[in-house]
């Protein structure tokens, strides 16, 4: 009875050492599953690092390690409930190995990232052709830099929405490099005596902001004179396009700066078309004599035309009086010299005639 109950203990515990090494082989072999997922997922994301994975650490705690040979970073699995540490090395055998370089981080900003630079970017490139020099044309110069910020994907530098690290030195210092170039950008586009007033300043947004509130004022003067000018603009024996061109941008001018609220209604629609009308007729008094005939039949038509149109009809108009002149020249230059040749042989025989008799 006693040593059948010693035979059954043994063979008890030895199916608990079996079943025990069964759970260890089923727990390893689980382990070394996860593994291989991880280290394949976190092969992925050290491309960007421009590193290679030495070894993976499962289960550490949180936070970096970092000594002379070594760098690890700590990366949150997603299919997983535990942190993985991963040391990296960059396969050198100096004593920064594994250390990624600064310059190869930031080599590697998406171009969509503001903190990314083009080859060609620097602070003394200058991105647009006018200059500002006050509230006077302060609003073309406003638009024309936004314009060139936003290409240049750099508009959070003046209006605050791309900040500075704080946790990371390496885009902080990407970071004063690319508002230093901004703030060139905003510098080499000013006047002179502009330029004096803002050079020590350390950050484009206040530079920008302080420009707006200095020059974007929009007062009865400012308005006032530039009606006067598109009032009062002639062509004056000017070329039909540059007269045009310069009186449709001193509308967009005027149209920037008094901003009416948009607004969905039939009233917005006929208040469109009168506006369309003031710049016809705007367009039409301003143009020289030549063109009497031309611009009473526009205004005899029952339905005018906007101003777009109606300069058109006055280019082609101007181009036929061009062709039409032209060959009316070449005709009239030809009957001339055909009448010069008649009236030399003309002479020459009488000079013939004289020597005979």
């Amino acid at each position: 009875m006693v040593a059948e109950m010693r035979k059954r203990k043994r063979a008890d515990e030895f199916e608990e050492i079996q079943r025990k090494r069964a759970e260890k082989r089923e727990q390893d072999r689980k382990s070394w599953k996860e593994r291989s997922i991880v280290q394949a997922l976190l092969q992925k994301h050290l491309r960007d690092w421009n590193c290679q994975l030495v070894k993976v650490y499962v289960g550490c705690e949180d936070g970096p390690i970092i000594n002379k040979r070594w760098f690890a970073r700590v990366w949150k699995s997603s299919f997983f409930d535990y942190h993985c540490v991963i040391v990296m090395s960059d396969g050198g055998d100096s004593d920064t190995e594994g250390v990624a370089d600064p310059v190869t981080l930031i080599s590697k900003l998406d171009v969509s990232n503001p903190l990314h630079l083009h080859s060609n970017d620097s602070a003394v490139l200058t991105v647009v052709s006018v200059k500002l020099k006050g509230t006077e044309n302060y609003q073309v110069w406003a638009n024309a830099m936004l314009l060139s910020l936003e290409g240049k994907n750099k508009i959070g530098f003046i209006d605050g929405t791309c900040r500075k690290s704080m946790t990371d030195d390496v885009l902080a210092k990407q970071w004063d490099r690319v508002n230093a170039v901004v703030l060139g950008w905003i510098l080499n586009s000013i006047s002179e005596e502009l330029f004096l007033g803002q050079i020590f300043s350390k950050k484009a947004k206040h530079v920008w902001k302080e420009l707006k509130e200095t020059y974007h004022k929009v007062d009865g003067s400012v308005i006032f004179n530039l009606h006067h000018k598109i009032n009062t603009i002639k062509q004056n024996g000017s070329e039909l396009s540059g007269y045009y061109h310069k009186l449709n941008a001193l509308w967009k001018q005027y149209d920037a700066m008094v901003e009416l609220p948009n607004c969905l209604c039939a009233a917005a629609s006929d208040f469109k078309k009168h506006n369309q009308l003031l710049k016809l007729m705007q367009f039409l008094m301003g143009l020289d004599d030549s063109y009497m005939s031309i611009r009473s039949s526009i205004l005899s038509r029952e339905t005018l035309p906007d101003v777009k149109i109606a300069y058109a009809i006055i280019s082609s108009e101007e181009s036929h009086r061009m062709a039409s002149g032209s060959v009316s020249g070449h005709t009239q230059r030809t009957q001339t010299s055909a009448f010069m040749s008649k009236e030399s042989h003309r002479m020459a025989s009488d000079s013939v005639g004289v020597y005979t008799i």
